[in-house]
């Protein structure tokens, strides 16, 4: 299920309390270990349901039951790259959140606590990552990161492998296309004139795969690559990462690279998104402190909502609980929200439609 899908059942999920449970993972972790991880998710949400809720052992256990049997009967992990899991009322619902801290927690509030699927979202943003020479091939081929592999005809070098996923957006979680792109051969035989040559050929490949020139596009090879590559792209929005020698490189260095340069514009549009912010400090239309602004969001008023990064993982709270209650009604009225680094961002902060 989509965090948009998901997003829209919890917010009507009155009932209280709620556990909020973030599972990191790793794809094909065993079923045994999640299971583990989640039992002990469960024993915490216990203890928290009879401190902050007064609750007695026995209707602890009630509600967290529907996690012990979802341990039991096993979390089929697939390509997840980490689980978020919400418990009330004898109903659990889980779905794949992108992954954003190295720790599991838990959360116990009287609504869902969405803060960790939309942090892991907004990292998750549509794009494309290009290899320009034969490990990223190999990798995509040996279905080491990828799926759904096709191959495109290349007139001057064999094949083009091209793999198809699928992002989430920040906002609202909305769907779109990503791919990862490998070069097959070697390009170190070329000469200028046929390795810019072979270079405009995989980016109209590109652009016919993606449909579009504006999606970000990570471009990792060595350097003589990944100039000859700039040379010649229609893409408007590369993200450059040039490799002293991939050839040294293992293929789960070559994907990190990749994603390293992503994460990179992921916090440059979180800086551009506060920017923003700072240029509309002193007006009407910015609004600090997640108790004036639950007013504003529950009647849709809320463009982009900014919360700070301590938040997400923090200990229950009136201020934790706020902001998560703030951030799933400003999502449920088709708003943004950033969850934004601790310097930058005091308090969770509104900023006001028009």
């Amino acid at each position: 299920m989509t965090i948009q899908a998901s997003l829209g059942r919890l917010s009507t999920w009155s009932e209280e309390p709620c556990v909020s449970v973030y599972l990191p993972v790793e794809r094909g972790e065993p079923a045994n270990t999640v299971a583990t991880s989640l039992l002990s998710a469960a024993r915490d949400a216990e203890r928290s349901l009879v401190r902050q809720f007064s609750l007695n052992e026995r209707d602890a256990a009630s509600v967290v039951a529907p996690l012990r049997d979802l341990a039991d009967r096993g979390v089929d992990v697939g390509a997840m790259p980490s689980i978020g899991l919400f418990c009330r009322g004898g109903e659990v619902e889980h779905c794949a959140v992108p992954r954003h801290f190295d720790g599991p927690f838990v959360s116990v509030m009287r609504r869902p606590n969405v803060l960790a699927m939309v942090a892991g979202a907004q990292r998750d943003i549509d794009h494309a990552v290009l290899g320009l020479n034969r490990k990223h091939t190999r990798a995509l081929r040996g279905g080491a990161f990828t799926h759904d592999v096709l191959e495109v005809h290349m007139p001057t070098e064999g094949d083009l492998a091209v793999s198809h996923q699928r992002g989430l957006a920040h906002h609202g979680g909305r769907k779109g296309a990503g791919a990862i792109v490998g070069g097959s051969g070697s390009n170190e035989h070329l000469d200028d004139a046929l390795l810019a040559s072979f270079m405009r050929e995989i980016d109209r490949s590109l652009f016919r795969k993606l449909d579009s020139r504006d999606l970000p596009v990570v471009v990792v090879g060595v350097e003589y690559e990944v100039s000859a590559f700039k040379a010649v792209s229609t893409q408007r929005n590369l993200l450059l990462h040039a490799c002293g020698s991939t050839e040294r490189m293992s293929d789960v260095e070559l994907h990190a690279a990749g994603q390293h340069r992503m994460w990179q514009y992921a916090d440059q549009r979180v800086q551009g998104a506060l920017e923003r912010l700072r240029d509309l400090g002193g007006t009407p239309r910015v609004q600090p402190g997640p108790k004036v602004i639950q007013t504003d969001a529950s009647k849709g008023r809320v463009d982009t909502l900014y919360v700070p990064e301590r938040l997400v993982a923090a200990a229950e709270d009136d201020e934790s609980a706020a902001a998560a209650e703030a951030t799933l009604t400003t999502l449920q009225h088709r708003g943004i929200v950033w969850i934004a680094p601790d310097k930058d961002l005091a308090c969770t902060t509104a900023l006001l439609r028009f």
